[in-house]
């Protein structure tokens, strides 16, 4: 058991994982450059129409039509690699398989799809916040990667996730702005 760790911990950190140039390991982002648990809360200030949120995926409970509070949550690894900033998810899941259509079917059928919107909001938010006027999100804002690490091989394992500006600004606005239910 303890070898089949080593082995799933070797291919995660080494696995090329795609990106706009060239692949690139996590093993190779330095330690200076990541942030691991990255915690976030932010308010969510008036109701969210809950049938907004259909459109990744999530069922609700007959008569729930609204929801209000805090978004919370805990991002597994953010990291800088050429200028941009990235999250990083872990998923132990046991699937078939890990090919892109399985995986794909998976992040929708698990909510997967939804945290990863809200991780995306939570990243943009804090790279405005941080990085002010200076921030440009088609060259700061890297996107995310689900890493199914128990399938994790050379075109295997990982979803890729980097929503455009308008879609995650749309996210933003549904999660942060007032509903009307």
């Amino acid at each position: 058991r303890r070898a089949r760790l080593v082995e799933i911990f070797g291919t995660t950190l080494n696995r090329l994982l795609p990106d706009r140039a060239a692949g690139f390991p996590l093993s190779s982002i330095p330690e200076a450059d990541t942030r691991r648990e990255w915690e976030f809360f932010f308010h969510v200030p008036e109701k969210i129409p809950l049938r907004e949120l259909t459109s990744v995926g999530l069922s609700f409970k007959e008569g729930a039509d609204c929801r209000s509070g805090f978004m919370t949550g805990s991002v597994d690894l953010l990291f800088r690699r050429g200028g941009r900033y990235y999250f990083a998810d872990w998923k132990t899941d046991t699937l078939g398989d890990y090919a892109p259509e399985t995986l794909r079917q998976v992040m929708v059928e698990r909510n997967y799809l939804f945290q990863a919107i809200v991780y995306a909001v939570a990243l943009h938010s804090l790279l405005k916040q941080t990085m002010g006027d200076a921030y440009d999100f088609q060259q700061h804002f890297g996107g995310g990667y689900y890493c199914f690490v128990r399938g994790m091989a050379a075109d295997a394992g990982v979803f890729t996730c980097r929503p455009g500006l308008a879609e995650v600004e749309r996210w933003n606005a549904l999660l942060r702005a007032s509903g009307k239910c």
